[in-house]
């Protein structure tokens, strides 16, 4: 099964990665890096993150998620956005053995992805609203493909010339599956732009575990630049995080994550 669910991950990166390149030869890396800083944007993009963890535990995890972004222009100008997150967990430390030698398993977690409808409006503010989900696909032996979960989502910011400010909120409950969950989710967005295809801002992800009554707050700092390859944009940026509240048994201490994202055409929304 695990083979299975990885050849299934490559394949679709595979596939996806083989789209043709957005024609943005007319527009300059810093045109592109304000379009991209905006979180309700009209390119399609292939994310791929690497995220390295470090726990409490004095372990470390290490997370490989791809995270398309693929948005859908209505008629009346707003939008529809789909965006899957597939991550693969490397080395993912599930517990101690009979020897309290810590474990380890590589596979694919729980596949989530959101649908949002959104819009902006003349002054700059864009809003969405839509609906995440996280489906029950992960490997057993990681500890997930136990429960699917669902909620409501909203997003509202303002744009600027050289400023992103906004707010993006989730939460989710299980709808199927013997594992509790009710989290919500709240990401504060500051993102400034300097010039030169450059961003710098911060987007801590707070998270409350209701069921736990768990506080994780992340203090974050992120840069990224965005530059213009064979015709093609490609935003690259670095992130870290350190956690000032969390599981004090299990949580983590820090993260530091890398993305590299490059624009490509959105051929299937050429088809509507």
């Amino acid at each position: 099964m695990k083979l299975v669910n990885k050849i299934t991950a490559i394949a679709l990166v595979a596939a996806l990665t083989s789209i043709p390149a957005l024609a943005s030869d007319e527009k300059s890396a810093d045109e592109m890096a304000k379009e991209l800083a905006n979180p309700n944007n009209p390119n399609a993009t292939l994310n791929f993150k690497y995220q390295y963890q470090e726990m409490k535990t004095g372990q470390a995890n290490q997370t490989i998620v791809f995270q398309p972004s693929m948005p859908f222009t209505l008629d009346n100008g707003d939008m529809m956005f789909f965006r899957p997150a597939i991550p693969l967990m490397v080395d993912l430390h599930t517990g101690l053995d009979g020897n309290g030698n810590w474990q380890s398993e590589t596979g694919i977690g729980d596949i989530s992805f959101d649908l949002m409808y959104g819009g902006a409006t003349k002054t700059g503010m864009i809003w969405g609203a839509g609906a995440l989900t996280s489906l029950p696909t992960g490997d057993k032996d990681l500890g997930m493909g136990e429960t699917t979960a669902f909620g409501p989502e909203f997003i509202v910011a303002q744009l600027g010339k050289t400023s992103v400010l906004g707010v993006h909120s989730s939460h989710v409950w299980d709808v199927s599956g013997d594992i509790d969950v009710s989290r919500t989710n709240t990401k504060v967005i500051a993102v400034y732009l300097p010039g030169g295809g450059y961003n710098i801002g911060t987007s801590p992800d707070i998270a409350y575990d209701h069921v736990a009554d768990q506080w994780t707050i992340p203090v974050n700092l992120s840069v990224g630049k965005t530059v213009m390859l064979n015709d093609r944009a490609w935003k690259f940026s670095v992130g870290i995080n350190y956690y000032v509240e969390h599981n004090e048994e299990f949580g983590p201490d820090w993260m530091i994550e890398f993305t590299v994202g490059p624009v490509v055409e959105n051929v299937i929304n050429n088809w509507f």
